[in-house]
């Protein structure tokens, strides 16, 4: 991925997306495993999942949502946090992966009352997430500088908008390392994880997960 303020407008015009031929989508995904990017809120730059940097520092990043979820969870051995979660496609025509957490989704959640009222969501805008350092007033870390996320969005043309509709419902979207089945989801578009063939069974066993699967499709109706 190059180092850019814009990670797909450019570089993935609408129709590098579609098979011209046979009208299939041409996305690199292996369902679960998206290419993972980090932002790394330490020095306020973005990374692929090789640490390798794909931002300057306090660089903008902005992606297009396929599908997000905002929700709360104990995941990658980090303690129960509030998330945003978000999937797009990068240059490459690769499905990627992109977690935000604490207070940047707070910053996140000023902008989705905003759109609302635009009748747009999250899947329907170019997102920028721009790093903002800040200094910690908490007593065990005071003054030690970190970087949250502010965030900006910008409605998509009807096209994109339309394409990211078609790339949500065609492929099953999620990342099996941050899907516990625990997770108390507030937002969700476009998310799918595994559909289980016999929901009594996960009900009894994983109700968390019955109750996701219910919410998105909720929301996606």
């Amino acid at each position: 991925m190059k180092s850019t303020h814009d990670s797909t407008s450019a570089a993935n015009p609408v129709t590098d997306l579609i098979n011209r031929d046979t009208g299939e989508l041409n996305v690199l995904y292996l369902p679960g495993y998206p290419k993972v990017i980090r932002f790394d809120a330490s020095r306020g730059i973005f990374t692929d999942d090789e640490k390798n940097p794909v931002t300057k520092a306090k660089a903008p990043f902005t992606i297009k949502p396929v599908a997000f979820r905002v929700f709360r969870d104990d995941i990658l051995g980090m303690g129960p946090k509030r998330w945003a979660e978000f999937f797009f496609i990068n240059e490459e025509g690769v499905l990627c992966n992109l977690l935000v957490h604490g207070y940047s989704v707070d910053n996140l959640m000023t902008v989705t009352p905003k759109l609302f009222y635009q009748k747009a969501n999250l899947c329907q805008v170019a997102l920028t997430f721009t790093p903002v350092e800040k200094v910690s007033k908490a007593t065990e870390a005071a003054g030690k500088k970190y970087f949250m996320c502010q965030f900006a969005a910008q409605k998509l043309p009807d096209e994109e908008i339309e394409l990211n509709a078609a790339i949500g419902k065609a492929l099953p979207i999620w990342r099996k390392d941050t899907f516990s089945g625990d997770a108390c989801v507030e937002l969700s578009i476009n998310y799918r994880p595994p559909v289980f063939a016999s929901t009594e069974e996960v009900a009894e066993e994983h109700p968390a997960e019955v109750e996701i699967v219910t919410e998105t499709e909720i929301v996606n109706a």
